[in-house]
């Protein structure tokens, strides 16, 4: 960095999916007064931004919040602290719920499939929990096909470090 840089202003950047879609906020973000230079990677959600020294920084952010979202992505501070601990809390209270409703016995309303259930009712319990495979599962094993988004050139194993860090 020169004389002119400062630290940067890293940002979470929703709706990028490719690298057509990195340039272009990428291309957006440097049109601000005061951006020396843009990062986007599609597969973080994040932005980096090199800022010229002594500039505003919270006058760059909400003028590239607004470029960005004329781009045709949304765009707003990287989570923080407080996101974590609402997460872990609202997890935390899921579990605590469930635990309460296990001890009251509210799992023993749920049907269950007894070992005597015909064929009918198998094919028909198969039917509907491919409903959830479909929706959910696919695209699960979707996003995990998608190799990793840098400059470096695409390899066999490169491709397989999505499906081997999520397992």
């Amino acid at each position: 960095m020169d004389a002119r840089h400062e630290d940067g202003l890293v940002m979470r950047v929703t709706g990028m999916s490719c690298g057509s879609c990195e340039r272009a906020v990428e291309t957006a973000s440097r049109s601000v007064t005061g951006v020396l230079g843009a990062k986007a990677d599609a597969g973080s959600g994040r932005l980096v931004l090199a800022l010229e020294a002594g500039t505003d920084r919270r006058a760059i952010e909400v003028a590239v919040v607004s470029a960005v979202r004329e781009a045709g992505y949304a765009a707003g501070q990287v989570a923080g602290r407080g996101d974590t601990a609402l997460a872990l809390g609202i997890g935390l209270g899921l579990a605590g719920l469930f635990a309460l409703g296990n001890a009251l016995g509210l799992f023993g309303l749920v049907p269950r499939l007894e070992s005597g259930a015909g064929y009918g009712m198998l094919f028909v319990t198969g039917l509907l929990t491919s409903l959830h495979c479909v929706s959910m599962c696919g695209g699960i094993a979707l996003s995990q096909s998608m190799a990793g988004r840098d400059d470096r050139p695409a390899t066999p194993l490169r491709a397989l470090v999505p499906s081997l860090a999520y397992n």
